[in-house]
C-alpha cells in the first residue's frame, strides 16, 4: 500500500524499503490524480502493472470469483493456512525522515477485523462509506477488509 500523497521520494523510498519489484495501479487513477511524474519515477525502479489490461481479460473475473468464494465460504478466509505470512506493509508519511514500514500479517489483519466486529454489530445489510485511503490502517482494515469479510 503506497501513500501517493507522501511525494515521489517517499514513495520510492517505501518501494526500496519493502523490496518491491512490481506496483499494480490504474492508468485512470494516475491520470485523475495527476500522478504522471510519480508513475514515471516508479517505472524506473519497479515494473508497473496496469489494471486496465486485466479489465479486458476473461481471466481476471476468474480470480475475483475465486476470492469471493473463499471470503464467503462457511469456514471463511480465516481458515487459510497463512496466519504468519506478510500480507501488507503500511508506511508512515515520511514527514520525519524516510517512511517507516509496518509489516502486517494475515493474522494481524484478521485480528483487527475481529476487534472491530466485536465492538460494532455489523451485518451484510449495513452500508459503509470508506473515506480513508487503503494505505491508511483504518482505511484498509475498517473501510475495506471489515465490510468485505462480513459473513451473513
Amino acid at each position: 500500500m503506497l501513500n501517493h500523497t507522501a511525494g515521489t521520494e517517499a514513495v520510492l523510498s517505501a518501494c526500496r524499503t519493502a523490496g518491491l519489484h512490481t506496483v499494480v495501479t490504474s492508468r485512470r487513477f494516475i491520470e485523475l490524480a495527476k500522478l504522471d511524474p510519480l508513475a514515471e519515477a516508479l517505472g524506473r525502479i519497479v515494473e508497473i502493472v496496469w489494471l486496465e489490461i486485466y479489465a479486458l481479460s476473461s481471466g481476471s473475473s476468474i480470480n475475483c470469483t475465486a476470492y469471493l468464494r473463499c471470503a464467503s465460504a462457511p469456514s471463511g478466509i480465516d481458515d487459510l493456512h497463512c496466519e504468519n505470512r506478510s500480507s501488507a506493509i503500511l508506511f508512515t508519511s515520511g514527514s520525519e525522515g524516510a517512511p517507516k514500514g509496518v509489516v502486517l500479517s494475515h493474522a494481524n489483519l484478521l485480528a483487527n477485523r475481529r476487534q472491530l466486529s466485536a465492538r460494532v454489530d455489523f451485518s451484510p445489510a449495513d452500508q459503509l462509506l470508506n473515506a480513508l485511503p487503503m494505505f491508511h490502517s483504518f482505511g484498509l482494515t475498517a473501510g475495506f477488509l471489515l465490510p468485505t469479510l462480513i459473513r451473513p
